[in-house]
């Protein structure tokens, strides 16, 4: 994530305008927005993005909203692993969106700013330096070495296991596909990127 003032690149995809609006589509934002979206759609550019096919989005906004509200892991714990995620993968708006989430459920400044630094950050327990080592080692190798495994058995469950993976799992392809269209921030995102 850049520091720079210059103008972000267009959108590849831009969201999609009212007049290419379907039944499918409103049912979409009708989905994401409460039935409000049907008429008045979404305010933001991930979801007027993805809104061009939504025989995918539909299903891929069902798996994130259980990724986002319902997994078994903490508030905490979830937007820790997200935010490391969106940092490990450059994605801008990923983690200004999550910034807003952690500071929403109490997470300081200080806080988030140590998760660009992530588990050798000497403000984390054992507990969250394990989870911030699993991202690491898991967008380094694609797998957890035994030591950061046992680490992590020692405080979440089989669920909890299984969540952590497919939370990691689901902001990585988020964070590509995010970089690849280049999506752009909402007018909402005016907090400072996090700059390298």
């Amino acid at each position: 994530m850049s520091n720079s003032t210059s103008s972000p690149p267009p959108a590849r995809i831009p969201p999609i305008t009212e007049n290419e609006w379907t039944d499918k589509v409103r049912e979409f934002f009708a989905l994401v927005d409460g039935p409000g979206g049907r008429a008045k759609g979404s305010k933001l550019n991930i979801v007027k993005t993805i809104a061009h096919h939504p025989d995918m989005a539909i299903p891929y906004f069902n798996f994130g909203r259980y990724v986002l509200n319902r997994s078994t892991l903490s508030p905490r714990q979830r937007e820790m692993v997200t935010l490391r995620t969106a940092w490990l993968y450059d994605s801008e708006y990923e983690w200004l969106q999550h910034a807003a989430g952690a500071k929403r459920i109490g997470m300081t400044a200080d806080e988030i700013e140590a998760i660009k630094t992530g588990a050798d950050a000497p403000s984390w327990p054992k507990e969250e330096q394990y989870l911030l080592r699993a991202v690491d080692q898991l967008r380094n190798t694609t797998t957890i070495d035994d030591e950061t495994w046992t680490g992590l058995s020692a405080f979440l469950d089989r669920r909890q296991l299984l969540d952590l993976l497919f939370i990691v799992g689901s902001y990585v392809m988020l964070a590509m596909a995010l970089n690849a269209l280049r999506v752009q921030l909402d007018e909402n995102d005016d907090a400072a990127p996090p700059g390298r």
